[in-house]
C-alpha cells in the first residue's frame, strides 16, 4: 500500500494496513479453526459409525479381566457376570508345552484389561463361551495369535483359508513355536497327556 508523503497521512496509511493485515491474520487463523472444528466432527461421526457398525455384529461388549492361556480368558459383561471364554479356530501351546507361557503373554498383550467385542458361536464341554473376537484396533484376534506363530489352526473345529494360509506363512517364517523342527499340536499333547494319566490309575 502506498502512503501519501505528508506525516499525518502516513500514518493514517499505515494504521489502515496495519488493521487490514490484522483483520486478514484473524480470518485465516478463524477459518483454519474452523477446519480442524469440521475435520475433527467428520472424524467423531465416522469412528461412532464403526464402532456401531462392529456391535451390529458382535453380540457382546466384555472387559477382559484375566487371561488363562494363549486360547482362553476372562471377561466381565455388562451386568459384572464373569463370563469363561475360548477363541474360535485357534490351540494355543497348553502351559506345560514349549511356547506355552509366551502365548499366553501375546494373548495379553492383545486384550487384557481391555473392552472387546464377542461373537458367540458355540459353548464346549467345560462350559466356556467359543467366540470371535475384535478390539478397537485388531480386528481378527484368533487370526493375529496364527500370524504371530504362537497359535495353531484348530482344522477340527474351523476351515478358514485365511487361518490355514496365517499358519503356512508363520511356519515359513518359523515365527514363534514354528521355529522349532516338529513342534507337538496341543490337542495331541492332551491326548497324550490323558493317556498317560490313565495308565498311572491302572497302575495303582
Amino acid at each position: 500500500m502506498l502512503c501519501g508523503k505528508s506525516r499525518t497521512s502516513y500514518f493514517v496509511c499505515l494504521f489502515k494496513e496495519l488493521f487490514l493485515r490484522t483483520k486478514l491474520i484473524k480470518y485465516k487463523t478463524m477459518h483454519f479453526i474452523y477446519s480442524l472444528l469440521v475435520a475433527f466432527l467428520l472424524f467423531s461421526c465416522s469412528k461412532q459409525e464403526e464402532v456401531a457398525q462392529i456391535q451390529k455384529k458382535y453380540d457382546f461388549l466384555v472387559k477382559v479381566i484375566r487371561i488363562s492361556d494363549g486360547d482362553s480368558f476372562v471377561g466381565l459383561n455388562d451386568a459384572q457376570q464373569q463370563m469363561r471364554l475360548r477363541i474360535h479356530g485357534i490351540d494355543a501351546p497348553e502351559s506345560g508345552q514349549p511356547y506355552g507361557k509366551k502365548a499366553k503373554q501375546k494373548l495379553s498383550e492383545f486384550i487384557f484389561g481391555k473392552q472387546i467385542y464377542l461373537k458367540v458361536l458355540d459353548t464346549d464341554r467345560y462350559g466356556r463361551k467359543i467366540v470371535k473376537i475384535q478390539t478397537d484396533h485388531i480386528s481378527d484376534v484368533g487370526l493375529e495369535m496364527i500370524k504371530s506363530g504362537l497359535a495353531w489352526h484348530y482344522i477340527k473345529y474351523d476351515n478358514s483359508h485365511q487361518y490355514s494360509q496365517a499358519q503356512d506363512n508363520a511356519r515359513n517364517l518359523e515365527l514363534g513355536l514354528w521355529h522349532d523342527a516338529s513342534p507337538t499340536p496341543p490337542w495331541q499333547w492332551r491326548s497324550q497327556k490323558r493317556k498317560s494319566s490313565a495308565k498311572k490309575v491302572l497302575l495303582r
